[in-house]
């Protein structure tokens, strides 16, 4: 069953594809799913990294790195998951 899942990944690795598993992995965590939460919360914590360092390379932040910014987050899961949005600002 595994070695099924991996060539299901493996076979077509598009964002899209794997997008598709999203709406499956929220409704897996919000039911109490701790490999639903800990991928949603690894998630968090990779976005949260990542947008931390484009605006620590442009310097959004000012030299001081306390200046306000205006950060827009778009997609179905930031848009419509409030747990995703919970976990985005314990880790962002």
């Amino acid at each position: 069953f595994l070695s099924l899942k991996i060539r299901w990944t493996y076979a077509d690795p598009s964002w899209a594809r794997i997008a598709a598993l999203v709406p499956v992995v929220v409704s897996c965590a919000e039911a109490g799913d701790e490999v639903a939460n800990k991928i949603l919360l690894e998630s968090a914590q990779e976005l949260a990294s990542s947008v931390k360092a484009v605006v620590g390379r442009l310097g959004l932040c000012g030299q001081d790195g306390k200046d306000a910014f205006p950060l827009v987050l778009v997609g179905g899961v930031l848009e419509a998951n409030t747990r995703w949005n919970l976990l985005l600002e314990q880790h962002g």
